[in-house]
């Protein structure tokens, strides 16, 4: 017995250490597993990566809206703006001769065309104004020599002073039908205009308006808030020249236009 004492003291001091081994390696697996967290924290590392990667691609994506935006009407290449305003063009849109003013450029309104903006672009030959644009500023087209039509937008309210002044070969102009004011000179000097419809819109038209448009032979007015009399100096001259003036309510057909000497 006292032989075996020690092997079996050998045997249970082997079991323990066996034992204890075999938790020293389930907590190594278990401090592995710790280290798992990182992997963990590296697998949020990569959604968070994806999260950027999602909002590349969202960039990605608006970025590429606003560049067709441009790429449609040359909104870099053309415009500089200010706020919700117009201001003029760069150097290359000052080559333009047919010049569309957008409703909105970049996702932000544009609501008025600025003092001055396009005064002296010999090149523009036609310019049409989006329904967004309130307002035309002074002198805004003052001097554009070479321009032939103009379209006014139903946005329009104003008309400023001098806005279309010595544009000398504008034959055509549309005036949108919200219009309410047209500035004092606003197109003086516009010899080549022939004929003019004022929309029922307009309450005022300032001194001067239409002095000057020598060829204006024939005007169509459909504002109640305004009487025209051919002949007369009154409101702006609008009349002064004309062979016929057709008011509110008037029956009316365009007759002098196509024969009247002028055309």
């Amino acid at each position: 017995m006292k032989k075996k004492l020690p092997i079996l003291l050998t045997l249970i001091l082997t079991l323990v250490l066996c034992v204890c081994g075999l938790f020293a390696c389930e907590n190594t697996n278990l401090l592995g597993n710790g280290n798992g967290t990182n992997v963990e924290g590296d697998a949020g590392s990569g959604e968070n990566d994806g999260g950027n990667n999602n909002e590349g691609t969202g960039s990605g994506e608006s970025g590429s809206g606003e560049n067709n935006q441009q790429q449609e009407v040359d909104w870099n290449l053309v415009y500089t703006v200010d706020g919700n305003e117009i201001t003029g063009l760069t150097p290359y849109g000052k080559t333009l001769t047919q010049l569309v003013i957008p409703n909105a450029i970049n996702g932000v309104n544009i609501t008025s065309i600025g003092s001055s903006a396009f005064s002296g672009c010999a090149s523009l030959t036609s310019v049409t104004i989006g329904n967004n644009v309130q307002s035309i500023g002074s002198y805004a087209f003052r001097g554009c020599t070479e321009l032939t039509s103009v379209t006014i937008g139903g946005g329009v309210q104003s008309i400023g002073s001098d806005a279309f002044y010595r544009c000398t070969s504008l034959k055509s102009v549309t005036i949108g039908e919200n219009v309410q004011s047209i500035g004092s000179w606003a197109f003086w000097g516009c010899g080549s205009l022939t004929s003019i419809t004022i929309p029922n819109s307009v309450q005022s038209i300032g001194s001067s308006a239409f002095s000057g448009c020598y060829k204006l032979v024939e005007v169509i007015n459909k504002s109640p808030s305004i009487t025209i009399e051919k002949g007369a100096d009154s409101n702006g001259y609008v009349g002064y020249y004309a062979l016929e003036v057709f008011n509110s309510g008037d029956t009316y057909e365009n007759k002098f236009t196509n024969d009247n000497g002028y055309i």
